[in-house]
């Protein structure tokens, strides 16, 4: 199993968490859509944490696709200079693989891309960079 820590509620529907993807430890989130006792979260948990490993084995893929599919207004040498500044998931309430929500950037958020069933479903230039 992979290493999470310091899991964190706040509310009835977030929690933070630490973790470590490639050689960045992040603070992150997981939202659930709908309430979340501590009994839900026990029982998602196996399934976060292998969203999280599929995230880690899979994250150069993942970062290729969204070069792949950058919109036409995006500018590829300032991509290339971007790295995963953050990401988050979010569980819906018949609890799907959670959705994977990556911030790509450097002094802010460039480009976000979302991951849905373990598919590039959108990415796009961040409107308030």
């Amino acid at each position: 199993m992979i290493a999470i820590e310091d899991f964190t509620r706040y509310g009835n529907c977030f929690f933070t968490f630490i973790y470590i993807l490639g050689n960045i430890q992040y603070r992150s989130g997981v939202m659930f859509k709908t309430a979340c006792s501590d009994e839900d979260f026990k029982k998602t948990f196996p399934m976060i944490q292998n969203t999280l490993l599929w995230l880690e084995q899979n994250i150069e893929s993942i970062n290729m696709l969204v070069e792949n599919n950058l919109p036409p207004q995006a500018d590829l040498t300032v991509f290339k200079e971007q790295q995963v500044v953050s990401f988050s998931l979010i569980i819906n309430e018949n609890h799907d693989p959670p959705e994977i929500h990556l911030a790509y950037g450097g002094d802010g958020v460039y480009l976000t891309a979302t991951i849905i069933d373990k598919q590039l479903d959108f990415v796009g230039l961040n409107e308030y960079s």
